[in-house]
């Protein structure tokens, strides 16, 4: 089941695939074992968590990158071989963002930024300033957006949601999604974003 859905989500466009350590499963254990047998089928991969265990475990089984280091766990960042990305402490908190870019800079390693988008109720418009100052701040950067964490918590139809934020993402120079189809109406959303991110792109290239 986890190769096939593997498989669905890069044939609807989708770059990587991220691992979500879902509490039903021991990964610790099991995890190796599908990450080598993904990355043998030509996925790239990502694993979703904070734990510094799986992150080690997942590293070693040869993910491509790491969601997410802060202050908690940014002391594994000079052993990592993947790529992580670099989340606020709390969404609000960009000093803490601050302090642990200025910890991979230390290391010299290579990273992906996310100051986290909040649905809709929970902070949306201010964490759209808050990508807007992190561009700012770091415009070089490479930087990420959980566009899921609009579609999959909004009980509407996702392909207007999608284009839109995609559109912000071309504006910002963020050039890493993560989205999800977990909740029915946001089933299909992985292929609105391979295509919205074409047609947005298409769009500021004529602009």
């Amino acid at each position: 089941q986890i190769y096939a859905r593997a498989a669905y989500y890069r044939d609807s466009g989708a770059d990587i695939i991220d691992l979500g350590m879902s509490l039903d499963r021991q990964w610790l254990a099991e995890g190796p074992a599908i990450i080598a047998e993904l990355k043998a089928r030509g996925f790239t991969l990502s694993i979703d968590t904070l734990h510094p265990a799986e992150i080690r475990m997942a590293d070693a089984a040869g993910v491509d990158y790491v969601l997410s280091l802060n202050s908690s766990n940014r002391f594994l960042a000079p052993e990592l071989r993947a790529t992580p990305i670099l989340i606020p402490d709390s969404p609000s908190d960009l000093s803490s963002l601050d302090a642990t870019i200025a910890e991979l800079e230390r290391a010299g390693k290579p990273y992906v930024l996310d100051p986290i988008l909040s649905p809709i109720i929970f902070g949306f418009a201010d964490s759209l300033a808050r990508y807007h100052a992190v561009r700012a701040q770091y415009p070089n950067a490479e930087m990420m957006m959980g566009i899921g964490n609009l579609t999959e918590l909004t009980e509407a139809d996702t392909t207007g949601m999608t284009a839109l934020m995609i559109g912000v993402c071309q504006e910002l120079g963020i050039r890493n999604v993560l989205t999800t189809e977990v909740i029915p109406w946001a089933r299909g959303v992985v292929r609105e974003t391979a295509i919205a991110r074409e047609l947005m792109y298409f769009a500021q290239q004529q602009a």
